[in-house]
């Protein structure tokens, strides 16, 4: 078949071989070939219930009232509401992405270079997560940075003003404190200056 436009607005289209067009293929019924389907202008499913279907009903993506669903497997893998909000796993999504699983990994996000950067951000505020030799570095700036909070995974030691944490704690720079502080033991490179006392457990 090959013309500007091929029709059938009653029935279906059928063949055993490849479908070209032209131009536009409207059908209202099935179209259905064993080959390629192969417009170079639109095609047009008028049908607001319509499947586009792959070999059978375990794969198809589909239309379900104002809102897009795909499915693998026999089974709804995503759906994209009127609203824009994605669901994956998820057929109500009240997100702009919801992802939802019956298993522990929920996702990956995965760079193959030396740093990996998330960001979230509103209208003013840009807060980044970002793994990068052997720490997660979390705050404004976009690497491994002493002015992000730091953790160190092989021992999970937490750097504030450092981005190498030797103890479970460590801070460079100045502590304040409102109420009192705690520990077993009170180490200190420098002097200690207090408002109050320091009172031993």
């Amino acid at each position: 078949l090959d013309d500007s436009v091929i029709k059938n607005q009653h029935g279906g289209i059928s063949v055993t071989g490849h479908i070209t067009s032209s131009g536009n293929i409207k059908s209202g019924g099935h179209i259905s070939a064993s080959g390629n389907v192969v417009p170079t202008g639109d095609l047009i499913i008028k049908n607001s219930s319509a499947t586009v279907q792959f070999s059978d009903s375990n794969m198809k993506v589909y239309r379900d009232s104002n809102n897009m669903k795909l499915r693998t497997g026999g089974n709804t893998r995503m759906t994209i509401l009127s609203t824009g909000n994605v669901g994956i796993g998820e057929t109500v999504p009240d997100r702009p992405l919801e992802v939802k699983t019956t298993g522990n990994n929920v996702g990956k996000f995965y760079s193959t270079t030396d740093t990996a950067i998330f960001e979230v951000r509103d209208n003013d505020t840009v807060t980044n997560i970002i793994a990068q030799d052997g720490m997660t570095s979390i705050g404004g700036e976009t690497s491994l940075n002493a002015g992000n909070l730091n953790i160190k995974h092989s021992n999970g030691n937490v750097g504030i003003g450092t981005t190498t944490p030797t103890k479970e704690l460590e801070v460079v720079g100045n502590i304040s404190a409102s109420a009192a502080l705690y520990g077993q033991q009170l180490i200190a490179s420098s002097n200690i200056s207090t408002y109050g006392n320091v009172i031993p457990l």
